[in-house]
């Protein structure tokens, strides 16, 4: 097919398809989940660009724009990942419209939604770069023109294997050919553990490491007399309810309620079982991000976490990691029975363990099926 224009794009890629689509031109395109950290720049071959011409007095016009980061510290960081608040589509493959008007500007569109990535990795390398208390170290990350609407999360890993998390939660927007410069912010060194320091003001002392995983040493709303097995929580929800036969025992209300009156204190003793029209559901408008709203990689705490600060609800994967090795059915010193999980290392005796009892679970029918609560163990 001969065209009346010549097209280019950088950077070279074997294997990029071109349509003519009217008087203008149909480029896909793939933005990789991953770039190279440069100072003051883009990695080389990562910001793309688009031409379009009659000859070959060729001018290339920009495609994406970016976010630059201004970092301060003792930290030595090795990579640097974007997600947005709301699944925004940050890379994978893409749809560029070169614009043969000479005027109109190059504009891309996200298409691969089933295969695409919701973030986009800055790779700085095994050694990577150490910040400066007193000036900040600029990282710039390229990114298709993307609002987005509830925010997003910066997740900082440095050369220890820690991850800070900076969350902004107000809209941003990403404009092509531009940067979204953000504001200084200083990275410290973190401890591995924090204290635990529970609902009652009581300090358990620091978590127990098992893997790269810190697990809270007692249950999410332990108390040693009102609730030796800790609280109950439904998925979702900020407070929790007791046993039978702990201080107060909750009360069984077949129902499905608003996110504001599941979370509303006064109603923290109240356990919703749902109803079959709600499929058994506490909340009328089933919502799984209401503990994270981030992802099973890159997990962000909530308003609506019951953990005390420093402290957050494990991911799916975070718990079937630590299932991996038990030790056989026993009692612990508190009298209750259950397992001790070591996670990947062979249960033993004098392994890192954490206990988790069969009082763990309430079970009960409704609409069918069996309903099952998990009592909390919190991790960092």
């Amino acid at each position: 097919m001969e065209w009346d224009h010549n097209i280019a794009y950088y950077p070279y890629a074997e294997g990029i398809e071109c349509e003519k689509a009217g008087d203008n031109y149909t480029l896909d395109v793939v933005l990789p989940a991953e770039q190279p950290y440069v100072e003051n720049s883009f990695g080389n071959g990562f910001f793309p660009l688009v031409a379009v011409s009659e000859d070959n007095d060729i001018t290339f016009k920009n495609i994406c724009g970016g976010i630059k980061l201004q970092l301060k510290g003792t930290l030595k960081v090795t990579s640097i990942t974007i997600q947005g608040k709301n699944n925004e589509v940050l890379s994978g493959a893409a749809a560029v419209i070169a614009y043969t008007d000479g005027e109109t500007k190059p504009a891309i569109t996200m298409t691969g939604m089933d295969s695409a990535s919701k973030s986009v990795t800055l790779d700085c390398g095994a050694e990577g770069v150490q910040l400066n208390e007193n000036t900040a170290t600029e990282f710039i990350i390229a990114l298709p023109p993307v609002v987005f609407t509830e925010g997003f999360a910066v997740i900082i890993t440095d050369s220890e294997g820690n991850e800070q998390i900076v969350v902004t939660d107000k809209e941003n927007k990403v404009f092509r050919s531009s940067l979204l410069m953000m504001p200084e912010v200083t990275m410290e060194r973190v401890a591995r553990s924090v204290d635990y320091v529970d609902e009652y003001g009581i300090n358990h002392g620091q978590g127990i490491r098992i893997g790269e995983t810190i697990w809270a040493p007692v249950n999410c709303g332990f108390h040693a007399i009102d609730y030796q097995w800790g609280k109950l929580y439904q998925w979702g929800r900020k407070y929790g309810q007791g046993y039978d036969g702990d201080a107060i025992t909750p009360i069984l209300v077949e129902s499905s309620v608003t996110l504001d009156v599941g979370n509303n204190e006064s109603k923290s003793n109240i356990f919703y079982t749902g109803t079959i029209d709600s499929d058994s559901d506490w909340l009328d408008l089933h919502d799984n991000t209401l503990w994270n709203a981030g992802t099973e990689e890159y997990p962000i705490k909530t308003k609506y976490d019951p953990c005390p600060e420093g402290w957050r609800v494990p991911t799916k994967n975070e718990l079937n990691n630590l299932y991996i090795n038990h030790s056989d059915w026993t009692t612990n010193h508190m009298g209750q029975s259950g397992y001790w999980f070591s996670g990947a290392s062979t249960y033993a005796e004098g392994v890192s363990q954490v206990f988790l009892s069969t009082k763990s679970l309430r079970t009960g029918e409704k609409s069918g099926s069996i309903r099952r609560l998990l009592v909390i163990d919190v991790v960092q």
